[in-house]
């Protein structure tokens, strides 16, 4: 999970510079294609939505290593997981 969250965070981000390549050197070629600049805002639209996916890997990512690592800490005993659970809740919540 954590390997091809990395690879699609990795190339949304190439994606989306890409755009932002796009949008910035070429706006006036971009923005003469469709009436009313409709081009360039999708083109806006399109960016914002790849950089959210980005985020929302990025965020899985991270969910994936930090709940792997206790799991591994633990040697996949449900006794020792709860406990470990239970003192990084705790903690947190005093944080």
């Amino acid at each position: 999970m954590a390997r091809w969250s990395v690879i699609f965070q990795n190339s949304s981000l190439i994606v989306c510079c890409l755009l932002i390549y796009v949008a910035i050197d070429f706006r006036p070629n971009v923005a003469a294609l469709l009436p009313g600049q409709a081009l360039l805002y999708l083109l806006y639209a399109l960016i914002i939505v790849i950089a959210i996916l980005a985020n929302m890997t990025n965020l899985a990512r991270a969910t994936a290593i930090e709940r792997d690592w206790v799991v591994e800490i633990c040697h996949r005993d449900k006794n020792t997981l709860a406990s470990m659970v239970d003192f990084f809740s705790s903690f947190v919540c005093k944080c």
